[in-house]
């Protein structure tokens, strides 16, 4: 019996087959910066007490387009499909949102959902290109930037500035303790 059990694989094992998700994907960011916008987008869209057209564009839009904002800065790879992905699940969120709070008033207008959805996905994908854009050219300029200043400051080098020993102070020879008196409470000399 401790022959069959020692040829079987163990559960660590079958995990580590497990296929690791593509490099430079930040699925924890991405899912939890959907879930906080497409929340905070459905309490928009719940909040705002118009029509039903007003409130999806608004509860779905809002995050649709600003989600990409958020995770682009924190990625490295893949991150316009990064930003756009947020994006379509932050959409998600938001019309579940809607759909979980206000299901009377929301639930003839499935067009205006599915319209509103691509419409705004489309916005999505051009604001993860611009912000992109916009970082790649941020990093190129702090770049330039710090080498410019690396460029000018001149080298301080070891040999300028030698480590100098560690110095005590020297030790007083006490023989009483004094006490410590408060300001307020010493004699008038």
């Amino acid at each position: 019996m401790g022959e069959v059990m020692a040829n079987k694989p163990s559960t660590m094992q079958n995990i580590g087959s497990i296929a690791p998700p593509p490099e430079g994907w930040r699925f924890k960011v991405i899912f939890y910066t959907a879930l906080v916008v497409g929340a905070i987008g459905a309490g928009i869209g719940y909040i705002e007490k118009g029509s039903a057209i007003n409130s999806i564009t608004m509860g779905t839009g809002l995050p649709m387009v600003m989600a990409p904002y958020f995770v682009v800065p924190r990625t490295k790879t893949a991150r316009i499909w990064q930003g756009s992905l947020t994006g379509a699940l932050a959409g998600v969120v938001a019309m579940l949102g809607l759909l979980l709070v206000a299901t009377s008033r929301f639930t003839s207008k499935w067009t205006l959902f599915g319209t509103s959805f691509l419409q705004f996905l489309v916005m999505a994908v051009g604001v993860s290109w611009l912000s992109v854009a916009m970082s790649d050219w941020a990093e190129k300029r702090r770049q330039k930037v710090e080498a410019k200043r690396v460029a000018e400051t001149p080298a301080k080098t070891l040999e300028q500035f030698p480590k100098r020993p560690r110095m005590r102070a020297p030790k007083r020879e006490e023989t009483v303790r004094s006490v410590r008196t408060h300001r307020y409470n010493r004699k008038k000399r």
